[in-house]
């Protein structure tokens, strides 16, 4: 199998879910000490690296909602 980066760390691995076993040990290892009690409950979706991770909004200059504007216009004038 094609070595990849792994979607959480960015270090190269091999396999298919292309998560590096490290990342995968390191998430095992987190929800042991949250399931023991040592550790603080985090919700899905504060966990980096989690399916439901919410990521921070990009917020967008004058410039870049300018240009979408645009591109909007342009792709309406022509039909698409």
């Amino acid at each position: 199998m094609k070595s990849r980066k792994c979607r959480w760390c960015s270090k190269m691995t091999e396999r298919r879910c292309m998560i590096c076993l490290a990342c995968i040990k390191d998430r095992d290892e987190r929800n042991r000490r949250i399931d023991e009690g040592l550790a603080a409950y985090v919700p899905p979706s504060k966990r980096p690296g989690h399916r439901l991770f919410e990521k921070p909004k990009r917020i967008l200059t004058e410039a870049q909602r300018a240009g979408l504007a645009r591109a909007r216009a342009a792709k309406k004038a022509i039909g698409l």
